[in-house]
């Protein structure tokens, strides 16, 4: 699979003449209170981002590659399709996971949010992909995904179980589909399930529901996840489960914008000092709240600034956690 991931990459990086190349970059600036994960106001964030695409005869391929601040390279998606009419497209490789509606607009010039979502922090990987096939297409005003590959592995918690090399027997899989009543309204369910431990005994599935409403300017988005990790016996299974509701204003080149978020996650198996056949966690329970407001602005198409302020109350914590984040980006 290393091999195949490669030889992807590498047709897709040599081939920018037959096709289109742009990309992204993005850096932030935060101030947070003393018990916020960045205490203090610093620059940070620096990532920049090169897409690769093209189409022929049916035929297209999509490379992203990401650098990071830390100098973290990431594949965020290498793959190449074959697609016969809009009802379907196949895709080989490497790509987002069409679950829910953030993970497949993630990228800092295509939301509206900085921060990730609380429900989307805790419940799957940043930009959770998979290495596998992918059917997708729509009919009419349904559209549809459905994909297996490689699926998540255990780890100490749901956001940390991103892999590409199998480890187990067994495949994840699922898919998401929707209904699009018109321009300004759609909702869509998706579903992941498969084996996630080494011995490929215990399930872990996922599900997701997410609808946008459009009236007079006035954009609504709403993401539901909840989720069942199955653990081993003698201890209960852990859940998670959260939401978002998000509204934005759309005025020319201004978008001012305010959240709600939850996110409450209970596993007495994994959390900190989790070790994979040798130890339990510490256990995960968390119970988080957020309010976020701020102003997106657009001085041109490809290039927007925004200023977000999120209140977060964790049960139990007692913790002054509040941060205040701009972010520039652009898209070329």
């Amino acid at each position: 699979m290393k091999i195949f991931t490669f030889i992807i990459s590498l047709v897709c990086l040599l081939s920018p003449v037959m096709g289109n190349t742009g990309g992204y970059l993005s850096f932030e600036y935060t101030n947070g209170h003393k018990d916020s994960d960045v205490y203090g106001r610093t620059f940070q964030n620096a990532e920049v981002g090169i897409i690769f695409s093209g189409f022929s005869q049916g035929f297209e391929y999509t490379a992203e590659m990401s650098l990071d601040q830390q100098r973290h390279f990431r594949i965020e998606q290498a793959w190449v399709g074959y697609s016969t009419s809009e009802q379907i497209s196949m895709k080989f490789g490497v790509y987002p996971v069409p679950f829910g509606r953030y993970n497949q607009i993630n990228r800092p010039h295509r939301t509206i949010l900085v921060n990730t979502p609380l429900a989307v922090e805790y419940f799957f990987p940043n930009r959770w992909k998979n290495l596998g096939v992918l059917l997708e297409g729509r009919i009419s005003s349904i559209f549809y995904s459905t994909y297996i590959g490689n699926g998540l592995a255990e780890a100490e918690g749901l956001n940390a179980s991103q892999t590409f090399q199998d480890n187990n027997r067994d495949k994840g899989q699922g898919g998401k589909i929707g209904l699009e009543l018109s321009e300004g309204l759609d909702l869509a369910y998706s579903r992941y399930w498969g084996k996630y431990d080494d011995a490929g005994e215990r399930d872990l599935r996922l599900e997701a529901l997410d609808g946008r409403i459009v009236i007079a300017g006035i954009q609504f988005l709403y993401e539901r996840i909840w989720g069942t990790i199955e653990n081993p016996g003698g201890y209960p299974d852990g859940t998670a489960k959260g939401y978002s509701v998000q509204m934005n204003y759309n005025m020319n080149r201004f978008r001012p914008f305010v959240c709600y978020q939850e996110a409450v996650y209970e596993d007495r198996y994994h959390g900190p000092g989790f070790l994979k056949d040798i130890s339990a966690g510490q256990g995960i329970s968390l119970s988080k709240k957020r309010w976020a407001a701020g102003v997106v602005y657009f001085p041109t198409p490809n290039v927007v600034f925004k200023l977000e302020y999120d209140w977060n109350k964790e049960t139990g914590a007692g913790r002054k956690d509040n941060v205040l984040v701009i972010q520039a980006a652009l898209n070329f």
